[in-house]
Order: structure tokens, then C-alpha cells, then sequence
């Protein structure tokens, strides 16, 4: 039998271990963005425009550097790729800095040149969203938690903004698109992956085959050597009836069209293309392979 004391200094320990697990978890050490050149965030991009629905692609990297008023920049690049219905839909760009101690990332958007909050991970729950990327449709912090990302967990601030939802996570940015904005009505993103210097960092590897059906993927091209400078040979294991080859970037657009192999292997010319992540297609008149190319500085 325990006297009162006893059980009274349960309680009293109970109570502070409790206490001391919220503390740890709100003093959660600050993850960066990885603003990194080459760093890229693929998604997915859908738009109800009448009669004519858009699925594309979503891509945004960095790729470059930037001062002004003494602040160090990132130039991030990019936008939704081509769609069902044969447009362009949006290209963005901003010169962006992390300031780690407050916690907050900063957008200059090209063309307005006044410096404006993206993403501040120091708010709490019950704060309006300070970020560009809402409209101001009261978009509130409903809950902070934590996403476990390959063995490291990651603050994520669940975001309601005239009753949809979406998130931003520490270290990656918005799930519906680095850049993309939070209210989603007849249109929205989808963060797939992310990838810094060719390593996945966020989301699943297979994610990012954007607009491409999973099924087709193969392991039935090779690529030698992968990643690759200049020269690339593009081999089909299987018999294939005068094949031609099609390479395209992840947004969608096709860059090369080659139709002349020896014995089903094609010469694929890079060095003039830019680094990055392409997809390559091998087709006949009855199949269709496609395989994944990494083009290195």
C-alpha cells in the first residue's frame, strides 16, 4: 500500500515528465531550407478551367546567387509545366534568404522588389499565417507538429484557409509547392519530392516521374554512364522495330527527337543541355519504355 505522499509524488513526476516532453518538443532544433544551388522541389499542378481541365507538372530549383543590400539571395526558378491542354500555365521567380535565428524565409518576387515574408516557422497555433502565399482568407495556424523525414523529425504548422488545408514543414517548404500559394479554389499542387544535389531529401523517388504513368517506367533502357557530362549511350534490352528516342525535361517539354540506333543503342548528344534530371522515352510502333537520365555539370 503507497501513503498519499507517495501517490502525490507520482503525480507530481508524471506531471513533469509531461511538462518536460512538450518543452523538447517545442524546442525542436530549427531545421533550414535547403537553399542550395540545384536544390529542387517537383509536384504536381491540376486546374478546372472550364471544359478544359490542366494536369502538369510542378518544378522549382535554385539556381543561382544574389546580393542586395548587402543580403545574401537565392534565385529560385520555376512554375507549372505544360498541360493537358497544350499551355503554359505559370513561371515564377524570387530571390529568397533564410534568416536561421528568426526562423523566417524571405521573397523578393521579380518584378515587385520589395522583400516579404515566405515562411515563418517561429508563429504558433491560433496565429493568422504571416506568408505571401496565402490570400488573407483567414488563413490560421490550426496545429504544430512533427513529420519524421529519413530519421529526422520536422516541425509541420497545419495550415486552415477558408476551409481547406495544407502545411508547411521545416526544412521543405509548403506541401502544395515551394512557391505555390496555400487557397487552392478549382486549382492547387501537390509537393511530390524534393531532391538537394541529386540526393532525395523529402517524398518518394518514383514521386517525381511527373506525368508519367508509373506502370510504363522499366528497367529496360539503360543509361551508361548515369549521371552523365556529355556523351550518354541509350540502350534498349528488348527487341525493338526501327526505335526512336525522345528525351524530355520534367516539366514536360520535349528537347531531343532521334530516330537512328545501332542494333537498338542510341549516341545521345548533353553538352548542350543543362544539369538537371530528364526522362528519356524509347519507342516503337507497339511499345513504349521510359528511363530516368541525370545530367551532371
Amino acid at each position: 500500500m503507497y501513503d498519499k505522499s507517495q501517490l502525490n509524488m507520482k503525480k507530481i513526476i508524471f506531471l513533469l515528465i509531461c511538462l518536460l516532453s512538450n518543452i523538447a518538443a517545442n524546442c525542436q532544433n530549427y531545421i533550414p531550407m535547403p537553399l542550395t544551388n540545384n536544390t529542387i522541389w517537383y509536384g504536381t499542378y491540376f486546374n478546372i478551367n472550364g471544359t478544359c481541365g490542366c494536369n502538369a507538372s510542378m518544378q522549382y530549383t535554385v539556381v543561382g546567387d544574389s546580393v542586395v543590400n548587402s543580403l545574401n539571395y537565392k534565385l529560385i526558378t520555376g512554375g507549372y509545366g505544360f498541360c493537358s491542354c497544350g499551355t503554359t500555365v505559370s513561371s515564377t521567380q524570387g530571390l529568397v534568404r533564410e534568416d536561421t535565428l528568426a526562423k523566417k524565409i524571405y521573397i523578393i518576387p521579380l518584378g515587385i522588389n520589395t522583400e516579404q515574408v515566405l515562411y515563418d516557422f517561429a508563429q504558433n497555433v491560433g496565429d493568422s499565417v504571416n506568408s505571401i502565399l496565402t490570400d488573407g482568407c483567414n488563413s490560421i495556424i490550426q496545429s504544430i507538429d512533427s513529420i519524421l523525414i529519413f530519421g529526422v523529425y520536422h516541425k509541420k504548422f497545419n495550415i486552415t484557409e477558408c476551409g481547406q488545408g495544407t502545411s508547411f514543414i521545416e526544412g521543405i517548404g509548403n506541401t502544395e509547392g515551394f512557391l505555390s500559394f496555400t487557397y487552392s479554389f478549382e486549382f492547387g499542387g501537390n509537393l511530390s519530392c524534393v531532391f538537394q544535389n541529386d540526393t532525395l531529401i523529402f517524398g518518394s523517388a518514383n514521386n517525381c516521374l511527373l506525368g508519367i504513368n508509373k506502370s510504363e517506367v522499366k528497367n529496360e533502357v539503360f543509361v551508361t554512364p548515369n549521371p552523365v557530362q556529355n556523351l550518354c549511350s541509350i540502350n534498349a534490352s528488348i527487341s525493338l522495330i526501327n526505335p526512336h528516342l525522345k528525351l524530355y525535361n520534367i516539366t514536360g517539354v520535349m528537347l531531343l527527337n532521334l530516330n537512328s540506333s545501332i542494333n537498338n543503342t542510341f549516341t545521345l548528344d548533353l553538352s548542350e543541355i543543362e544539369a538537371g534530371i530528364y526522362f528519356v522515352e524509347v519507342s516503337d510502333h507497339q511499345q513504349k519504355i521510359l528511363t530516368k537520365v541525370v545530367k551532371s555539370h
